[in-house]
């Protein structure tokens, strides 16, 4: 199997996810409410937005690969290793831990592939997923410190 086979598949993967961990995103970011609804919809959007270019950029690595990036939603249903909800009725700490778990999911399905890659020695997808995984490792303590 070609390293650009093994790295299509996993950036395909992460890119699923990460269009799932948006979706997740937005609705928390235009549903929350509360005494702390201007921090956390600030949080979210930051959040968002760093995400919607991620997957632009996941999209793009996986045709630098030579492949098609997948792109509907059945196509992100069957790859995704989160779900498409959370659960808003709840108090706030309680829905910020429900995003932190899938953010959690996110960056272990990003460590995940890049141990995978290595075995390829496609560097450039390697270099591509360490800067990923950094910021959004940084993005998981980001959600973590607004729980009381």
């Amino acid at each position: 199997m070609k390293k650009q086979t093994i790295s299509s598949e996993h950036l395909s993967i992460i890119l699923a996810t990460a269009y799932t961990l948006h979706l997740n995103t937005q609705k928390f970011h235009w549903n929350i409410s509360g005494s702390n609804f201007h921090p956390l919809h600030q949080l979210s959007e930051t959040l968002y937005r760093e995400l919607a270019e991620n997957i632009d950029q996941l999209a793009e690595r996986i045709r630098t690969c030579g492949y098609e990036a997948p792109a509907s939603f059945p196509e992100f249903e069957k790859m995704t290793k989160i779900k498409t909800s959370l659960i808003l009725n709840k108090n706030a700490d309680e829905v910020i831990a429900q995003l932190l778990k899938n953010w959690e999911i996110f960056v272990e399905v990003i460590k995940e592939s890049i141990e995978a890659i290595k075995k390829t020695d496609d560097e450039g997808t390697l270099a591509f997923l360490t800067d990923i995984v950094q910021s959004h490792e940084k993005n998981y303590w980001l959600i973590q410190s607004h729980l009381s």
